[in-house]
Order: structure tokens, then C-alpha cells, then sequence
């Protein structure tokens, strides 16, 4: 029989220095977690068979349009993982066309203290890390 990949959490940032920094810290809260920097590393990872439970998503992607790209590829995927919005500016600053997606269940300024990613997963992942389902 063959086992289902653990469900995982994923920084989707073009900052690769701090989406790996997130995803090491998220690591050390017991998560499986995994760093991308683009749509395109995005979409390998889930043609590579990712189950995503949760993934923190800057806002400003260093392409046009990326982000919502972002949101449409994850919004299309059959497990539709959680998205927390990423951004180093004001919640209001923050295009409302993002919250539109029905993926997009929160935001969390940078920068972050590690009691508010803290915080983030628990709320949206629950109290203990993720087990294979």
C-alpha cells in the first residue's frame, strides 16, 4: 500500500533568505514545512504530489500578477489548502481582490514574532503538528 506524503506547510516567498528562515521555524514548531520562491517551484512541488495543508503567502511575488496566480493554482487543488497572506505593509494596503479567494483565511505582517507565526499555525492547523491522514 502506498503511503500519502504528510500534509505540509509552505512559504511562498521571492525573498528565498526568509521564506527559508519561515520555513525553518516552522520546522522547529513541528510542522513539515517546505520554502518556494515562485509560482513555478509552486507548481513543481504539487506536480511532485504535495498535500498542503497550509501555505503563507507573500503578497508582493516578484512578477505581475503572480501572487493571485498563486491563489487561482492553489484554489484549483482538490485538498484547497489554507492561504495567510504575507505582506511589510498595512493589512488596507493589501489588494482586496486577494480576500476574495474563499483559500485565503487570514494575513500576517512582516515582519513576524515568532508567538504570532506561532499563533498563525495553531489557528489554522489546530494545537499539535499535522499526522499523515
Amino acid at each position: 500500500m502506498n503511503e500519502l506524503p504528510p500534509r505540509q506547510v509552505v512559504i511562498c516567498d521571492d525573498d528565498a533568505k526568509l521564506a527559508q528562515l519561515t520555513a525553518s521555524l516552522v520546522v522547529e514548531l513541528g510542522f513539515v514545512a517546505t520554502a518556494v520562491t515562485s509560482q513555478q517551484e509552486l507548481g513543481a512541488l504539487l506536480a511532485e504530489g504535495a498535500r498542503l495543508s497550509l501555505v503563507l503567502l507573500d503578497v508582493n511575488l516578484r512578477q505581475e500578477g503572480e501572487t493571485e496566480e498563486v491563489l487561482r493554482l492553489l484554489s484549483a487543488q482538490p485538498d484547497r489548502p489554507r492561504v495567510v497572506l504575507l505582506s511589510g505593509h498595512a493589512l488596507e494596503d493589501v489588494p482586496p481582490r486577494y480576500f476574495g479567494f474563499s483559500i485565503v483565511v487570514g494575513y500576517l505582517p512582516k515582519p513576524f514574532t515568532m508567538e504570532e507565526l506561532t499563533a498563525t499555525l495553531r489557528s489554522h492547523l489546530g494545537r499539535t503538528p499535522p499526522h499523515n491522514d
